[in-house]
């Protein structure tokens, strides 16, 4: 993510070797005047996580800083062995979801106003999210 929380990067890869996105990874770097990205998600952070932080320094943990290479969120919801025939399972999706992401109620009120205006411009019945 860049200082606004954008994302700056998004790869799928055939193998498990950070080696496929080095290039990648070397253009991201190249971007940031001794900076650097400030969090870096991925399915192995554990196993990843010396790799990064050697090719992004501004990865490194500081004395009392959390973690800055984090486990991606699909695959921490995936980490639950939940049987989803379960009644309860799309409740528990959805607040797991919902704990692990932190949604913008602008935003959400943008697209609720865009998804409006585009059904009522299409003469189609929406109701409220």
């Amino acid at each position: 993510m860049n200082g606004i929380g954008a994302i700056i990067g998004f790869w799928l890869v055939r193998g498990l070797s950070l080696n496929q996105v080095k290039p990648q990874m070397d253009t991201i770097n190249g971007r940031y005047d001794g900076g650097g990205p400030s969090v870096f998600y991925t399915d192995k952070c554990c196993a990843d996580r010396k790799a990064l932080e050697t090719s992004f320094p501004s990865l490194q943990q500081r004395d009392g800083e959390a973690c800055r290479v984090l486990q991606d969120p699909f695959h921490i919801m995936q980490r639950y062995p939940v049987d989803k025939h379960h009644p309860l399972y799309r409740s528990f999706a959805r607040d797991l979801r919902d704990a692990i992401f932190l949604r913008d109620t602008s935003d959400v009120s943008n697209l609720n106003r865009v998804r409006r205006d585009r059904a009522e411009h299409d003469g189609v019945a929406v109701g409220r999210r």
